[in-house]
């Protein structure tokens, strides 16, 4: 469960991301200045794609969000023994696929014989970035490994 201290941090990192996203992509979707941003006209951030009607960080998810007027799409990065970027939130697969795998324990080609809920393979943040490549903005998120280190970083 996200606490109220998590979510403010959350988000606060998201916002620093869109400050430099905006200035450094003139391409990615229009992010504009954060001032005009209210609560009556937010900033919207998918966090996962569109977890409650999608399985999360599928493309369906993230089309929906996209769809519907989100301008940066999150993505769960957990690093695999194969050393691919893996998009998921938890290094266990069981949640949202069935299958009781680790990603950090196993190669993408074994992770993604396990779908998710909707047919897709569990996708890597490059088939991430090849889909969507400028049309959107990103928020990635590193996972630490099983053994509680950070490679990614």
């Amino acid at each position: 469960m996200i606490t109220k201290r998590h979510f403010k941090w959350m988000l606060a990192i998201a916002l620093t991301l869109a400050g430099l996203t905006f200035s450094a992509t003139a391409q990615a979707a229009e992010v504009g200045s954060l001032n005009q941003y209210t609560a009556e006209t937010p900033l919207i951030i998918s966090h996962r794609g569109s977890p409650l009607q999608f399985p999360e960080h599928s493309f369906a998810g993230y089309n929906d969000a996209i769809q519907n007027g989100s301008k940066f799409i999150e993505q769960d990065v957990i690093l695999a023994k194969d050393n691919h970027l893996v998009v998921s939130h938890d290094n266990n697969l069981k949640k949202n696929t069935g299958h009781n795998i680790s990603v950090t324990n196993s190669t993408y080609s074994e992770i993604r014989k396990a779908p998710l809920s909707n047919g897709e393979t569990i996708h890597t943040l490059g088939s991430i970035f090849n889909r969507y490549q400028q049309s959107t903005n990103y928020v990635v998120e590193t996972k630490k490994t099983a053994k509680g280190g950070y490679l990614l970083e």
